[in-house]
């Protein structure tokens, strides 16, 4: 399913796709396997302890989150966007839960103390916030409604449209 989701990831026919973990001991049942055959004691045991997070699964909970919550904020403000805002508002929220799951992965590269997919998404926030700014740096979406997101919540009236009516 997460493989199906995101399309990423080691594909597995699992129901939720997973990493096998390193570090796993033999007699430790293969991650995934659960549905298979169920999972022993001492298998529940060592992957409770050891921190095992479905990150795959976790990521396409959270794209759908954001396609979700980026589809009513569109529909309820939308005129207040410039159109292609919604692209940077994406590479806002999608770098978030990037965050999020990386905090999981015990796998991941490191610089310093965090993750380097997390730098990299602190990257994309902050330079997608100074575009956004920039962008909207003296536009006024009262006067211009045409160049907005107007069109997410119904027809946009525009000058040449109130003088044809």
């Amino acid at each position: 399913m997460g493989r199906r989701l995101t399309a990423r990831g080691p594909f597995t026919s699992t129901p939720i796709s997973c990493q096998d973990p390193a570090n796993r001991p033999l007699t430790v049942q293969p991650c995934g396997t659960g549905a298979m055959q169920p999972f022993n004691q001492e298998s529940t045991d060592w992957y409770a302890n050891n921190g095992f997070h479905p990150t795959f699964f976790y990521e396409a909970l959270w794209n759908l989150a954001a396609f979700a919550l980026l589809t009513l904020i569109f529909r309820r403000y939308g005129e207040r966007f410039r159109k292609g805002d919604a692209i940077w508002l994406y590479f806002i929220a999608y770098p978030l839960g990037r965050f999020w799951v990386e905090m999981f992965r015990p796998d991941a590269w490191v610089m310093g103390t965090m993750a380097t997919a997390q730098w990299i998404a602190l990257g994309s926030v902050a330079a997608s916030v100074v575009i956004l700014i920039v962008r909207h740096w003296g536009w006024d979406w009262r006067k211009d409604r045409a160049s907005s997101m107007a069109y997410m919540q119904g027809p946009v009236q525009t000058a040449k449209n109130k003088a044809l009516a």
